[in-house]
């Protein structure tokens, strides 16, 4: 099956981006790095009429991410812009893990930050069928939080138009939404709380 998805290559940004993640999915099972795809494609997945242009994946922790890093011989970046900080690695143009990822926001001339850690989105995840095999993927309410704690609106610090709001929007009318869910994360994401 992973062939069938390669060779639709015509229906994402990046003609390689099936194949760039079926070898990271390879390489995360050779080396026991359990991942949870987060953001962007599952906007794709829940939504269904965006197309896919990246992959944003998140390991558990920093030393998940080194053994990719050793696997693939790909050097891991601090990344800090404008909204969010993480230890990231490009696996690929398209195919991009992240960990100890914390989204920032400004408060009383400060900066905030909400982390988003792999153990609290992994409880709520949901396991669906992408590209033809078995996959974690962020639940709607998890994503729906993340989302309003971006609040990007507009070009963003990489020069990608964004909305985050839209975002969220189309997750709750895409989706059935546990409301308490999301309520409950927020109360325990004092600074989430904070923001939405």
């Amino acid at each position: 099956s992973r062939k069938v998805f390669e060779e639709f290559s015509f229906a994402f940004e990046d003609p390689q981006l099936a194949k760039k993640y079926f070898e990271l999915r390879d390489t995360c099972r050779e080396h026991n790095v359990d991942f949870i795809l987060i953001s962007g494609a599952c906007g794709y997945i829940y939504q269904g009429r965006r197309p896919l242009k990246d992959l944003d994946i998140l390991v558990p922790a920093l030393d998940d991410l080194n053994k990719i890093s050793s696997a693939s011989d790909i050097q891991i970046e601090p990344i800090s812009s404008s909204y969010a900080n993480s230890q990231f690695l490009n696996f690929s143009s398209g195919v991009e893990l992240v960990t100890d990822l914390s989204v920032k926001y400004p408060e009383d001339g400060a900066d905030r930050f909400v982390e988003f850690n792999f153990a609290d989105m992994d409880r709520d995840a949901r396991t669906v069928r992408f590209f033809g095999e078995n996959c974690k993927i962020m639940s709607p309410e998890w994503l729906i939080v993340f989302k309003l704690c971006l609040a990007r609106s507009g070009t963003d610090d990489y020069g990608h138009n964004k909305n985050d709001f839209a975002d969220a929007y189309d997750v709750t009318i895409s989706q059935p939404i546990d409301y308490a869910k999301i309520a409950y994360i927020a109360n325990n994401y004092q600074q989430a709380r904070d923001i939405m």
